[in-house]
């Protein structure tokens, strides 16, 4: 189990077979919420760049080293918002208001698979990374499972349910 209080990611063990405290992953002074965890590998929102609050970045750690998430990487980089991650086994998808030249926008949906961006995950930095979606309207919520994403999507004026399957 993941969560965010006051600022920082906290984990704990549900199938442990001793009760356990939950173990402290991140420390900083900066504000890191809305974690997602798939396998060993954790995801959240960061104002760490200094951008603040409002317009954070995603950042991944992997719970495999001592202590868990030790080293944490910046997977997206923008003056603009990246919010909202969902991930399965190394498969991200996120809210992306980026709209191409660092300014905020409407979001969009878009993905990349940890494991191939070295760095960066951001569309144009890695070669896994792909903006689901351009579009003027809100696109968010998104989730994955697999290779399937799906969204809700305003384009049509009402809220509708998109999905993409990305290929293998």
């Amino acid at each position: 189990m993941i969560w965010s209080e006051n600022g920082e990611i906290y984990l704990h063990d549900i199938n442990a077979q001793t009760a356990s405290q939950a173990t402290q992953l991140t420390t900083s002074a900066a504000i890191d919420t809305n974690p997602v965890i798939s396998g060993t590998h954790v995801v959240f929102e960061s104002d760490a760049d200094g951008v603040g609050p409002q317009k954070p970045d995603l950042i991944r750690c992997d719970l495999t080293t001592v202590p868990p998430c030790l080293v944490k990487i910046q997977v997206t980089q923008s003056a603009a918002t990246q919010s909202n991650p969902s991930l399965d086994g190394t498969r991200l998808v996120w809210e992306d208001y980026d709209d191409g030249n660092g300014s905020e926008s409407e979001p969009d949906i878009a993905t990349c698979d940890i494991s191939l961006c070295a760095t960066l995950c951001d569309p144009g930095v890695c070669p896994s990374a792909l903006k689901l979606t351009d579009d003027g309207a809100f696109q968010f919520n998104p989730q994955v499972s697999g290779n399937d994403v799906v969204w809700e999507d305003l384009r049509s004026g009402n809220y509708d349910i998109y999905s993409y399957t990305l290929s293998t």
